[in-house]
This record gives structure tokens, sequence and C-alpha cells, in this order.
């Protein structure tokens, strides 16, 4: 057993046994979807450091077009684990993806991270000023 110093005052735990607990139970899966580039590319190095007892796919979106997150939502659900459980990982763009999914309730989803993310306009009202910057200076 380990002891650690807690408000002052000494407890013990048993923090090799419920290390271990955790890592057994831990899901071994994670899905990551990209940012606004749609390549994931930045999640590399990421999975790169992640221990081989890990998969970690990445999602791509097509590049060769624009589409909503309604026309993106069946990439999602490709890429999800249906029978174990797994990590939703979203970066900025896909955040709404992410808790749209999630919002399904779908059984082995057990966490979703946001990476800079954001639900709605991450600027309210920007295009408003920049119309009207570029009505003042003529543009």
């Amino acid at each position: 057993m380990d002891s650690c110093r807690l408000n002052g005052t000494y407890k013990v735990q048993k923090y090799n046994s419920v290390l271990a607990r955790a890592l057994l139970l831990a899901p071994k899966h994670l899905v990551l979807l990209p940012g606004l580039d749609g390549t994931g590319e930045l999640f590399v190095d990421f999975v790169a450091a992640l221990p081989e007892s890990c998969t970690a796919p990445i999602v791509a979106y097509p590049t060769d077009r624009f589409l909503s997150y309604t026309d993106l939502r069946p990439f999602v659900c490709a890429a999800v684990h249906k029978s174990e459980r797994f990590v939703l990982v979203a970066e900025s763009f896909s955040t709404p993806l992410a808790i749209w999914y999630a919002a399904t309730n779908p059984p082995n989803l057990v966490a979703v991270v946001i990476c800079a993310g954001f639900v709605g306009r991450p600027v309210g009202g920007w295009s408003g000023v920049r119309k009207g910057t570029c009505e003042a200076l003529a543009i």
C-alpha cells in the first residue's frame, strides 16, 4: 500500500490496485475527429505516442467539396466501435458532430473529449462587424 498526504493528514490508499483496475476498465479505443482541415493530420504525433494496445482511427472528411454537419455524420457513425467501449475525441470543427453523436446515447461511448471546440459560432455577430467595417472602408 502507498500512502499520500491529503489536507495535511496521511491517508492510506490502495493506489496500485486502483490504478490497475482503472487500466483494465479503461477503453482501448479512441475515435479521433479532425478539425476544419478535415484530414486529422494534427493527431499523427498523438497517435504515435499511444500505447500499442490502444487503437485510434483518425476520421478523414472529404476535402474536395464542402459538406454540412448533417453530411458528415455518416463518417462519424462509420468510425465508432459498435461492440467495444470507446472515447470520442473531437478537434475544434468536429465538436458539434461529437456532441450530436453523444446525444444519440450510444451504449459503448465512455467519454467525449473536446479539443479547442465550440458548438455555436465562436464569435457572435462577427459577420455584421466585418460587413460594417468593409462598408466604412468602401471595400
